[in-house]
């Protein structure tokens, strides 16, 4: 899919072995990745490095990924997946942040993929 691609991508989940395994789908399909177990971590990591998708898990500790979301368009539109098991008892939250695509887990490392495809694509369309 993405063969020597320069694209990173910032992977973040409180599950380190759930984040070291969509980390490494993407670099299966040539994606540089980065991972981090927090929110905070990865505001942190946003902020020194040049990312292209942010791929999150929505509940977790220390900044969850409505909150990383949140920090994160205050200074850049960078595009961000969130990946849920409770999508309905975020609803109101999700639906009022821009540029973001929600993905249910479980979700087939594929899928994620694709939704990263799908965003790069777009953002380079702009």
């Amino acid at each position: 899919m993405f063969r020597n691609n320069e694209s990173m991508i910032l992977v973040v989940d409180d599950d380190a072995t759930l984040a070291r395994l969509m980390a490494a789908r993407l670099e299966w399909e040539g994606l540089r990745t980065i991972t981090a177990e927090s929110g905070h971590a990865a505001l942190q990591i946003f902020a020194t490095e040049r990312i292209d998708v942010v791929l999150t898990d929505l509940e977790m500790p220390n900044g969850d990924g409505i909150w990383l979301t949140r920090e994160i368009r205050k200074i850049a539109d960078t595009p961000v997946i969130l990946l849920t098991g409770h999508r309905e008892d975020h609803r109101r939250e999700i639906r009022n942040l821009h540029d973001v695509t929600v993905i249910r887990k479980p979700v087939a490392s594929i899928d994620v993929a694709l939704a990263v495809e799908a965003d790069l694509e777009r953002r380079r369309a702009c």
